[in-house]
């Protein structure tokens, strides 16, 4: 009995304790709280938080590349035989770099020229002389036919002196019309044979020609006739002789009515279209044995002799203009809707430490299959030329706009891995975490939801502060 009165005593004399020292804590926290409500406001500088458009910007690296770059490749092949100019020499465009020979090119060149001068040459002709021909040769035809009959009708009905003398008219014009179509004749054998007119052509002034000359011996044999008078066999020579020309007369008119001398312009013009594209492909191959420059600019990996052999489809030089580079760089379905043509750019170039003045020059409109990504190209004006092929850049691309809540960068007091702002609201600092976004000037963006513009920010003595303090603003 008597131990359990001890414990009881005891137990109450701990409660008792515990009771003593809650009611100190409570009373030495009350002391704590009214210590704090007197303590001093802190003094801080505030700025004001305000609402902007802030310009979104993309960090993309990639090598630079000449805007204008050709690589040269002959399609001909052959022996060097020049090489005009060396590696890094700038040239202009259709400037001569190098010369193949090529012998099978050259004389397929210079045949298809022969062919087409002589092409050329027959249709000229056809067009200028065919109607003339066709003309004349109905007028032949007709003569003849004529004289023939009129011989027919003398040696039937016997010639008088006045007939007789017509009939010496003729033979003398048959003649002298021979005369000029023998001179016309030998004068165009000299150059069918040199092969400068086609053969149509000779064959239509030899056919004119044995025509006159049929023509002028008939007239003689007429004459002769006339002067001898004609017997039975003579008569029936001669009416077969007019049968003949009436044939020949009436193949001439229809001829000339159906304008057949056009058949012929269309057959010499149709040679001389395809002698003319034949030379122009030859003229092409033979031209391109000189490779000339297709841009101005700086030549590169010209590594030939003189005398060595390529094939076609070699590369034998390139040309790079550096006025200008280009940058091609991968850009996200994120950041791609905000990027159009012409944005501005700065474009850092490690190797020369200078940053330059870039645009977008092209966008493509379809990702590519493998990264996922878009990609642009960016001009760089290469001003001083110091930037080369294969350099590599970095490049802060202009990719849009958005209303964003701008603060001090004095304001952000970095804790660890956290980033906060204190808003100062009646005289008191309350701390808010904030993340931060794009920057502008001396300037941060913020994000979060529990600041908005025209709240007040400490910007001096927030390091000093803790959530909840007293502070009073001092300017």
């Amino acid at each position: 009995m008597k131990k359990k009165i001890i414990g009881l005593v005891g137990l109450l004399m701990v409660i008792g304790l515990i009771g003593t020292l809650i009611f100190i804590g409570i009373r030495k926290k009350n002391q704590k709280e009214k210590i704090k409500k007197v303590e001093k406001a802190k003094a801080v500088k505030t700025s004001q938080v305000i609402k902007k458009s802030i310009k979104e910007k993309v960090e993309v690296g990639a090598e630079i590349q000449p805007f204008k770059e050709v690589v040269h490749i002959t399609e001909t092949g052959g022996d060097v035989e020049k090489i005009y100019v060396i590696n890094g020499r700038w040239v202009k465009e259709g400037e001569k770099i190098v010369k193949l020979e090529n012998k099978q090119i050259e004389s397929i060149y210079m045949q298809a020229k022969a062919s087409y001068i002589n092409a050329k040459s027959n249709y000229e002709r056809a067009k200028k002389f065919s109607k003339d021909q066709t003309e004349n040769q109905l007028s032949q035809a007709k003569m003849a036919k004529t004289m023939i009959k009129m011989q027919l009708k003398k040696a039937v009905d016997g010639a008088k002196t006045e007939e007789i003398a017509q009939v010496e008219y003729s033979v003398e014009s048959a003649k002298k019309n021979y005369e000029v179509m023998t001179k016309n004749y030998e004068k165009n054998k000299r150059l069918y044979e040199k092969k400068l007119i086609s053969e149509s052509s000779f064959l239509e002034i030899e056919n004119a020609y044995k025509n006159a000359e049929t023509t002028y011996k008939t007239a003689q044999k007429s004459l002769e006739l006339i002067k001898l008078g004609a017997d039975d066999e003579d008569i029936t020579i001669l009416k077969s002789q007019l049968e003949n020309a009436e044939d020949n007369y009436n193949l001439a008119k229809k001829m000339v009515d159906e304008e057949a001398w056009k058949y012929d312009i269309q057959g010499a013009e149709s040679g001389y279209l395809q002698a003319k594209a034949n030379y122009e492909l030859a003229k092409k191959n033979y031209d391109e044995l000189t490779l000339i420059a297709k841009i101005s600019g700086i030549v590169i990996n010209l590594d030939l002799k003189e005398k060595n052999k390529v094939n076609p489809g070699t590369e034998i030089f390139t040309i790079v203009n550096n006025d200008d580079m280009i940058m091609t760089v991968g850009i996200s379905e994120k950041n791609i809707e905000g990027i159009q043509k012409f944005n501005n750019a700065k474009v850092f170039i490690e190797a020369v430490s200078e940053t330059y003045e870039g645009v977008v020059y092209e966008i493509n409109p379809a990702a590519d299959k493998e990264t996922k990504k878009f990609d642009i190209k960016l001009k760089i004006n290469n001003k001083g030329h110091k930037i080369k092929k294969g350099m590599y850049a970095k490049a802060i691309i202009d990719s849009g706009e958005h209303e964003g809540i701008l603060v001090s960068k004095k304001a952000i007091v970095v804790e660890g891995i956290r980033n906060n702002i204190f808003i100062v609201e009646n005289g008191v600092a309350k701390k808010v975490e904030i993340k931060l976004g794009s920057e502008m000037e001396d300037l941060t963006e913020i994000i979060t939801n529990k600041v908005k513009s025209g709240n007040k920010v400490a910007v001096e003595g927030q390091f000093l502060l803790e959530d909840k303090d007293r502070v009073s603003e001092v300017k």
